[in-house]
C-alpha cells in the first residue's frame, strides 16, 4: 500500500487592517517552509493510531482490488478507512473519516460531522492528513468543536452530482449510502450537527447539496467554488474546451438545461424562501482565483434573495485549498461553533 506524504507547508500570516470580512494573507517561500511542531509531532507518531480498514475486498496476493468508486487508504493520525456497500452503484465504495481523541474518550457522547468534499482532477487523498490536522490541531486548542470528519470519494471528475445517464449517481451514493452508513457505525448528531464544506469541485458540492438538502444540513461552506457560472461551456476556471466538453457530456448529458438545474445558483433560487432562519452559509474566495468573479456574482445573488451568508475574501489568494483552510479553521471557527453548538469540553 503506497503511502501519503505531507508536503511541507508554509505557515500563513493574517495581516491585520483589512476592512470587513476582506482578509489579506501572506505566504512564506514554499522552498523554505517549516511545518506547526504539533503538525510535525503528529506525523512521526501515525503508526501509532489505529487505523480501520473497514470491510476490505482482497485478491488472491491479499492486495485490495480498488472498485471505481474506492480509493487507496491514507496512512494519517486519527484517520480510519472504510468500505462498505453503496446501493445506489451496486459496488463498494470508500470513505476516510477524522476520528477525534474525545470520541473514545466519551462514549456517550454524540458527535458532529462535517462531511469535505474535494476538488476535481484527483482522488482528493492529497488533502486528508493536511486538513485533518488542521482541523485537530484547532479542537485540540479548544478553538473549533469536537467533530468527525469524512472525506468522501467523488470521482476526479464526479462533481457531486448524478450524472444524466445514471452511470455516475455521486449524489445519491453520498446521500443516501455514505452519510446513512456513518450515522449507523459512529456516534453521530443529525441534522442539527452536520455541515458539507467543499474546495473547487467541492465547493460546488457543498453549496448545490448543502442547499437542496437543508433539512438535512445546518451549514454548507464553499472554497474556490465552481463552476458557479450558468453556462458550462464558458466562464469559470481554464479549462481545456475539449475537456470540458468531455466532462459536460458525462457528467451533464450535454445539456445545458440539466446542468442548469443541478447549479447552486437555481437551487438557491428554488429555496430561498424555505430556508430554515438559522441555515449557515460561508463562501471563502481568493482575490487572484479564476472563480473570484463567478463566486462574487454568486454572493450577490444571495443578497437579492435575502438569504443570509458569511462572505470572506482573501487578499492575493488563487486557487488553492490550504491557505483557504487554514484561514477558516483559525480565523473563522466561530462558523463551526455556530453551526454546530459551543460544545467543547
Amino acid at each position: 500500500m503506497r503511502k501519503l506524504f505531507l508536503m511541507a507547508l508554509g505557515l500563513l500570516i493574517l495581516l491585520t487592517g483589512c476592512s470587513e470580512n476582506k482578509q489579506e494573507i501572506e505566504t512564506s517561500d514554499p522552498e523554505h517552509t517549516q511545518i506547526d511542531e504539533d503538525l510535525t509531532a503528529d506525523q512521526e507518531n501515525h503508526d501509532e493510531d489505529e487505523v480501520d480498514d473497514g470491510e476490505e475486498i482482497t485478491d488472491e496476493n491479499g492486495e485490495i482490488e480498488l472498485t471505481r468508486w474506492m480509493t487507496e487508504k491514507v496512512d494519517a493520525p486519527k484517520v480510519k478507512y472504510h468500505v462498505f456497500h453503496s446501493n445506489s452503484v451496486n459496488e463498494k465504495a470508500s470513505f476516510h473519516i477524522y476520528v477525534p481523541d474525545s470520541y473514545e474518550e466519551n462514549p456517550e457522547k454524540s458527535f458532529p460531522v462535517l462531511y469535505y468534499l474535494h476538488g476535481s482532477g484527483g482522488t482528493g487523498l492529497e488533502g486528508v492528513a493536511l486538513i485533518s490536522s488542521i482541523f485537530d490541531q484547532a479542537i485540540l486548542k479548544g478553538s473549533v468543536p469536537d467533530m468527525l470528519i469524512v472525506f468522501p470519494y467523488g470521482l476526479p471528475y464526479g462533481m457531486w452530482v448524478d450524472s444524466k445517464d445514471g452511470t455516475q449517481p455521486m449524489e445519491s451514493l453520498l446521500m443516501d449510502d455514505l452519510i446513512p452508513f456513518v450515522d449507523e457505525n459512529y456516534r453521530t448528531k443529525k441534522a442539527d450537527g452536520r455541515i458539507v464544506e467543499g474546495f473547487s469541485m467541492g465547493g460546488y458540492g457543498a453549496g448545490r447539496l448543502g442547499l437542496k438538502y437543508h433539512d438535512r444540513f445546518n451549514a454548507l461552506s464553499m472554497l474556490g467554488a465552481g463552476p458557479l457560472q450558468l453556462d458550462f461551456l464558458e466562464g469559470g476556471p481554464y479549462v481545456p474546451i475539449e475537456k470540458r466538453e468531455q466532462l459536460f457530456e458525462e457528467v451533464y448529458g450535454s445539456d445545458m438545461d440539466y446542468f442548469e438545474e443541478q447549479s447552486p445558483w437555481r437551487t438557491a433560487e428554488s429555496v430561498a424562501d424555505s430556508l430554515p432562519e438559522n441555515f449557515k452559509i460561508r463562501i471563502v474566495i481568493g482575490t487572484k482565483d479564476t472563480m473570484y468573479d463567478n463566486n462574487l456574482l454568486f454572493k450577490d445573488l444571495l443578497d437579492q434573495l435575502g438569504i443570509s451568508h458569511h462572505y470572506h475574501e482573501l487578499t492575493d489568494i488563487a486557487h488553492t485549498p490550504v491557505p483557504i483552510v487554514n484561514y477558516i479553521v483559525n480565523n473563522d471557527p466561530e462558523f463551526y461553533l455556530d453551526a454546530l453548538g459551543n460544545d467543547i469540553p
